[in-house]
Parts: C-alpha cells; structure tokens; sequence
C-alpha cells in the first residue's frame, strides 16, 4: 500500500510540473504537442492522469521546454502553486513586457496600478 501510495504522489507532483513548467514557459497544450511531436491528447494526459510516461517521452517533453527531466519530479516545486491557475495568455504578455523597454515598461505597471486602485475604490464604496 506504501508503494502504490508513493508511486501516486509521484505521478500528482509529475503532472503538476509538468503543467507548471508548461505554463511558465508560456506554452497551451497544443503548443507544447506541436513542439514536441507529442499528441495533445497525451499532453493533456500527462498532466492530468499520468500512470506511467516513457522515458523518451520525459526526454522529448524536457527537451521541448528547455529543462531536465529531474524538474518534473522535485517536490519543491510542487508546493508552490503561484503560477499553476495562471492564463497561458498573460505569461505570453508578461514575457512580450519584458521585451519592452524600460519607459514602456514603467508605464504598464502605473496603468496596471491605477485599474488596481480603481478598483479597490470601487470595493469600498460598495461596502
């Protein structure tokens, strides 16, 4: 039973990096099937239902999103949860701002703090 339990866990904390890194990298399923020759059916359930992945194709999936296969495994990972529930869209505009330079930069982040603040305006007056 410890086994099948541990072998579970492993599986969980795979599937959650897996995704995880997908999305950090900016990548929907689709693109990461394309760039790794891997169906988006199996990307799909690599992440959500994986019982076993060949080895080549942890090789092929590290491969297309530029890490090693050990990060897929490492339980660090799995207990930060900041980016998981993240838009795939909005880490593309995150790494499309950074390309910018730095004046148009500041200016997102005083537009991005002035919605912010109307917002929490608005949240008071309600209440």
């Amino acid at each position: 039973m410890y086994l099948y339990n541990d072998f579970m866990e492993v599986n969980e904390i795979f599937s959650t990096n897996l995704a995880r890194t997908r999305k950090m990298k900016g990548y929907s399923q689709r693109e990461l099937a394309k760039i790794s020759g891997i169906s988006h059916r199996m990307i799909n359930h690599y992440e959500n239902n994986p019982i076993s992945v060949p080895i080549n194709k942890l090789k092929i999936l590290a491969d297309s999103l530029d890490t090693k296969i050990t990060a897929f495994f490492d339980d660090s990972e799995y207990e930060d949860n900041s980016v998981e529930n993240l838009d795939v869209r909005w880490i593309k505009k995150i790494n499309e701002i950074r390309n910018l330079p730095e004046a148009d930069r500041k200016e997102i982040n005083r537009h991005i703090s002035s919605l912010i603040e109307k917002q929490k305006l608005r949240e008071q007056s309600s209440s």
